[in-house]
């Protein structure tokens, strides 16, 4: 997904994934949050240059222009339950996001990506071009009451394709 883009001119150009929640999360309780992220780089098709930081979860009470072929834009918030403060730049290896959150509404669904403007994001140029963004793969959410397990960095081969959600993501609350 792109998480940091430029085009037109400086637009704040960005992808997400989101879907809605099983059940809405319960006010005044505690969930751990965690996903695997790693920088796309190098690719044949469309190669971007840089990193950035921001990659985050974000959970909203109305659904989005994700859920199907209509609904309202998303628009950025500067704001995030869960996102990472440092450039994720490992172009090799998953990096872990993980933190908790009390949940301060009845929040029924959850989105991936950078929800920060260009102006709020620190980007990092990984190759001497000025190609517009930063694009990053995603993996292994989990949204669970505390003490939630994180799973492994996911293992790659060369024939593998990722396709992280498909419908609906489970949470578990203990």
């Amino acid at each position: 997904m792109l998480a940091f883009g430029t085009a037109g001119g400086g637009v704040n150009a960005r992808e997400y994934a989101g879907c809605q929640l099983l059940e809405p999360l319960e006010v005044g309780e505690s969930y751990d949050l965690s996903f695997y992220t790693n920088v796309a780089f190098g690719g044949s098709y469309w190669s971007p240059t840089r990193a950035c930081n921001n990659m985050g979860m974000l959970f909203t009470m109305q659904p989005n222009i994700w859920t199907g072929l209509s609904g309202p834009l998303f628009t950025l918030r500067n704001y995030a339950h869960l996102h990472s403060t440092a450039i994720i730049g490992d172009t090799a290896n998953w990096t872990l996001v993980s933190g908790s959150f009390v949940a301060d509404s009845a929040y029924q669904y959850l989105v991936i990506g950078n929800f920060f403007s260009n102006a709020l994001t620190d980007t990092l140029h990984l190759a001497p071009n000025n190609e517009l963004g930063a694009y990053y793969f995603v993996d292994e959410y989990v949204c669970g009451g505390p003490g939630s397990p994180v799973s492994s960095p996911p293992v790659l081969s060369n024939r593998m394709r990722l396709n992280p959600v498909c419908g609906r993501i489970r949470y578990q609350r203990r």
